[in-house]
């Protein structure tokens, strides 16, 4: 049986492609749409690869390989001929940075994917977890093993993708996450409630800033407004990389009438990417006057609202969030668990903080692990992904909330992230919702009354009668500061 060589790639405009020649009936290529990579975050590298045998041989095994640090956290298979059911491949070794095999033969024994002497395409989605401290170029290395059956050893290829850093992110210079996003107050008259305005450098240098305010029916702090109701503990500063501050938002209704009052703050950076961030502020002040204002400041530990006001940050920003997140809290990647049916409910969490996760009641099936998706979802598109909080009171929760196609009626293609409408429901009726339309969607909540249960749910069908699975990955769980 004649050697197959696996042929140089010229990369094409906005692709890279690389080389590799292995005298072996088994030889794997690959292509990405994508070049560079950004440190400190989750980065989704599409790939495009060709499984090549001139004796058909298939191919039990795609794994992968990444640098010291780097961290698999997802392996999504997108499309391409294998004969394995969806519900019995597996992907195991997520979470580290050599593992994310993908099993369609062993050890499960349910079938492979295939190769051919033109080259089997597969499709295929890889996050990778880059520290904010990695630096130079980023090899990922991607292996096919096949089954032996056939033609000539050795029965295994490789190839290696080579990512640079980003080159528009400046190294050394600041940049901003400001939050909350917005800021819902209620309160009675005669009473002060304290809120958080988290400012983070997560770029380096030195980041200043500066709080203005604004009636709250302005697009800017063009024409700034001092408010009676409203003002910042602190109103400028400096912090270096990796720094945050509390500029310490205080909500005052001491001679205020009833009535909704709104306003705009503004943050002024020399972020170069965004110089200005800002938060919308409502406050809804009831006609009954506070009598006891020790009583305002309820901390959330104790489990009843503050008698005379509570308030409610959300938060786009995972950043901005977890600054304004005490520490110790309990995040969870869903990376660890087999695929397959879970029947919930599930616990997770730490020592404090402890958490069911189940369909919700009435709901046709329980939960479910889609292969290599390290997200948390239900069986049934149509159910809602319900989390009860049973260990400390929770203060404040974050994650990435989003709806995927992990099948639809009109493709092959799986694991499509459609742009969809995300409602997030909490036990005392409060809903959140937002359009999402990537992995990376965020949404946190800090509240000074305990959350008890959280509710997920994707409602809309789109044009074809599809509906998106919600799912919850990268869920923080923990008090406010």
């Amino acid at each position: 049986m004649p050697s197959i060589f696996l042929r140089a790639v010229l990369a094409l405009t906005g692709f890279i492609a690389f080389v590799h020649t292995a005298r072996a009936d088994m030889a794997v290529s690959a292509t990405s749409p994508q070049s560079t990579y950004v440190a400190g975050r989750t980065n989704t590298f599409a790939l495009d690869l060709k499984l090549t045998s001139a004796a058909w041989e298939n191919v039990d095994n795609i794994r992968f390989a990444t640098p010291a640090g780097v961290a698999i956290s997802a392996i999504r298979h997108i499309d391409g001929f294998h004969t394995c059911p969806d519900g019995i491949r597996l992907v195991l070794g997520m979470g580290t940075p050599s593992g994310g095999w993908v099993h369609p033969g062993h050890p499960s024994g349910c079938g492979y994917f295939g190769g051919a002497p033109y080259g089997e395409p597969q499709a295929v989605q890889v996050d990778l977890d880059i520290p904010a401290a990695y630096a130079g170029s980023l090899p990922l290395t991607i292996y096919a093993d096949g089954d032996t059956c056939c033609g000539d050893a050795p029965h295994d290829g490789n190839v290696t993708l080579t990512f640079a850093p980003d080159p528009t992110i400046v190294a050394g210079a600041p940049r901003a996450a400001v939050g909350p996003d917005t800021l819902a107050v209620a309160m009675k008259r005669e009473a002060t409630q304290n809120a958080a305005l988290g400012i983070v450098n997560v770029g380096g240098g030195t980041l200043g800033y500066a709080v203005a305010f604004a009636d709250g029916q302005a697009a800017d702090c063009a024409t700034p407004a001092n408010l009676p109701w409203l003002r910042a503990t602190r109103t400028s500063g400096a912090l270096a990389a990796g720094q945050s501050a509390d500029a310490g938002l205080v909500v005052d209704t001491h001679g205020q009438a009833a009535g909704t009052y709104t306003a705009l703050v503004c943050v002024a950076t020399n972020d170069a990417s965004a110089s200005m961030r800002f938060v919308r502020v409502t406050a809804d002040v009831s006609a009954d006057a506070c009598d006891a204002d020790d009583r305002v400041f309820a901390d959330g530990f104790d489990g009843i609202a503050a008698a005379c006001g509570e308030a409610r940050g959300v938060y786009a920003n995972r950043d901005a969030f977890v600054a304004s997140v005490a520490p110790g809290y309990s995040e969870e990647r869903y990376t660890g668990l087999r695929t397959g049916y879970l029947y919930g409910p599930v616990e997770f969490g730490n020592d404090d903080w402890r958490y069911r996760v189940y369909s919700h009641d009435g709901a046709v099936g329980g939960l479910y692990l889609f292969p290599g998706a390290g997200v948390m979802s239900t069986a049934a598109a149509f159910d809602h992904l319900t989390i009860t909080f049973t260990g400390a009171p929770v203060t404040a929760l974050g994650g990435n909330f989003y709806g995927t196609l992990f099948h639809t009626n009109t493709s092959t293609t799986m694991h499509v992230v459609p742009t969809t409408r995300v409602v997030l429901t909490l036990d005392d009726g409060t809903v959140e919702t937002f359009t999402a339309s990537a992995r990376d969607a965020f949404r946190g909540i800090v509240a000074t009354k305990p959350i008890r249960t959280l509710t997920i749910a994707t409602p809309d069908e789109d044009v074809d009668g599809n509906i998106a699975w919600g799912v919850a990955d990268n869920l923080i769980v923990g008090r406010r500061r």
